[in-house]
């Protein structure tokens, strides 16, 4: 027979919820800092699987690690086919740069080029704690580089 928790019972589980939460975060962000990344699980996202009208919908591959989920699509642009890839780390923490380099390199290439751009104010989306890298194709190279 199922019974409401009472008040006391409530405080409990909801503390021992976060105390778990908190633990799982702490694993997560040790392996990320070590660089024991576990290996990629790929997947195929079924047509109409995330309902949207927007590019959430047109994604085609999640790509997932214990650490962060990448959401991917392919785009034909001006410049040619262009990957977006939308990351975002399990335990809800900034992806640190380092990470999106590294996610970049090992799921699309460490020769390719990706941008992340940080939009006009009137064009914002901040609904997610998800960070966004277009990924260019392998004969592109940007008009710009830290090394010219």
């Amino acid at each position: 027979m199922n019974r409401l928790l009472n008040r006391t019972e409530r405080r409990t589980a909801e503390v021992m919820s976060r105390q778990m939460i908190e633990a799982e975060g702490r694993v997560r962000a040790r392996m990320a800092k070590t660089g024991n990344w576990p290996p990629w699980e790929i997947s195929l996202i079924p047509c109409n699987a995330i309902p949207s009208s927007g590019w959430a919908g047109e994604m085609t591959t999640i790509a997932e690690n214990k650490l962060y989920a990448v959401l991917m699509r392919t785009i034909t642009t001006k410049r040619g086919c262009v990957t977006h890839l939308a990351i975002r780390s399990y335990w809800g923490n900034e992806v640190p740069w380092s990470a999106k380099q590294r996610i970049k390199n090992e799921l699309i290439g460490a020769e390719r080029h990706a941008v992340e751009v940080f939009p006009a104010q009137s064009q914002l989306i901040d609904a997610a704690n998800m960070y966004h890298l277009w990924v260019y194709g392998e004969d592109y190279v940007p008009p710009f580089t830290l090394n010219e």
